[in-house]
């Protein structure tokens, strides 16, 4: 400012002093303004207070802001603090406005809680009692699951002792079997001998053929000869 009132004190000294005047001014306009709103906004006790001013801050945040992947250091950096960004008052510009959308958001999603706090200790509420019930089934679950293997062992052992009991049953029915016909063979040796004191000599052959079918089977028992 002292610049811009030497210039103009110096307007006769000068040919064309009004056109120098005004391109200095202009030149220093956007400093000039860019403190006038930062002073201004500095000076304010607490902008987001104000709901109509919390609104438009919350309105002016962008969309790439809402998004979950947004990196918004990156963003910051490569669109606003770039290479081309030159001007320090534009930087504190933007890290004051960046400052109050965050307060602001702050400020919303805090009212939201609280607005929301009924409806958020009945869901509560309804969440603790449902875990409590998936609580009672997963042990109700387990139980059941042990009782199913305990079942389940009894029954292989059940049925282990019937094929333990069938196959005694096949081993004794078979030996049974071979006792009864080791017992027709020891009735036709005493019939043999009857029937050839009796002079029967066929019915003799034909009883000894039938032994010797008979012996086949049994010839890797001693007893018999």
């Amino acid at each position: 400012m002292d610049k811009i009132l030497r210039l103009v004190s110096q307007r006769s000294k000068l040919p064309n002093g009004i056109e120098e005047v005004e391109k200095s001014v202009s030149s220093f306009q956007p400093l000039t303004l860019s403190k006038q709103t930062i002073n201004s906004s500095v000076d304010s006790p607490n902008p987001t207070r104000d709901p109509h001013v919390m609104q438009e801050l919350i309105n002016n945040v962008e969309d790439v802001y809402y998004s979950m992947t947004f990196d918004s250091g990156k963003y910051e950096i490569e669109n606003i603090a770039g290479p081309n960004c030159r001007e320090l008052s534009k930087l504190k510009l933007r890290l004051l406005a960046l400052d109050r959308q965050n307060k602001a958001v702050s400020r919303r999603v805090s009212e939201l809680v609280l607005e929301k706090h009924p409806q958020y200790e009945a869901e509560l509420k309804g969440v603790l009692s449902l875990q409590s019930d998936n609580w009672e089934t997963l042990c109700m679950c387990r139980e059941i699951r042990n009782s199913l293997k305990q079942a389940d062992k009894t029954l292989v052992l059940s049925r282990l002792i019937v094929l333990r009991n069938h196959r005694r049953q096949l081993r004794l029915k078979q030996t049974l079997n071979i006792l009864f016909r080791l017992r027709n063979l020891q009735n036709n040796v005493h019939r043999l001998d009857t029937l050839i004191k009796q002079g029967d000599f066929y019915d003799a052959i034909q009883l000894h053929r039938e032994s010797l079918v008979l012996l086949e089977d049994f010839r890797s028992y001693r007893c018999i000869e």
